[in-house]
């Protein structure tokens, strides 16, 4: 496949090697928050969450029943990067037509899931992890 890459990694990416295989660079758009490391991608920057969510994680991420609690609600890393991504307009124009949408970590999952379900952006694939992406694009 030689098409449009999307790569969803809400803490980014720290070095090239990591997407060497997911083909050209050029043709990858990597989507992070706002400060994330990028290593020389042409990325979508996201604005971060306010400083009130991520205390909520910190105090209630420490033991199994609060990070479950955690994602039930709407402060979920998860659904924060979806919306922050769902409400940008480069990332929109980024993933209409792409030809694969890779969720680099588990917070991207649900985003990548809602983008491809979209049946407008026209988003033609999607994949958990980049190993899975790899795999596709040198199919």
């Amino acid at each position: 496949m030689t098409g449009r890459v999307v790569l969803l990694a809400p803490r980014g990416v720290t070095d090239e090697a990591t997407v060497a295989g997911l083909g050209d660079a050029r043709r990858l758009r990597l989507v992070c928050w706002a400060g994330a490391p990028t290593a020389g991608l042409t990325a979508v920057q996201l604005p971060r969450p306010s400083k009130r969510v991520w205390r909520l994680h910190a105090a209630l991420g420490r033991g199994p029943l609060g990070r479950t609690l955690v994602r039930l609600t709407p402060a979920d890393t998860g659904a924060l990067f979806w919306r922050a991504a769902s409400r940008h307009a480069e990332v929109e124009a980024a993933v209409h037509g792409a030809d694969l949408v890779v969720a680099g970590e588990r917070d991207a999952v649900y985003a990548a899931w809602r983008m491809l379900n979209d049946r407008s952006r026209g988003v033609r694939g999607a994949v958990n992890g980049i190993a899975a992406a790899a795999e596709r694009v040198n199919a």
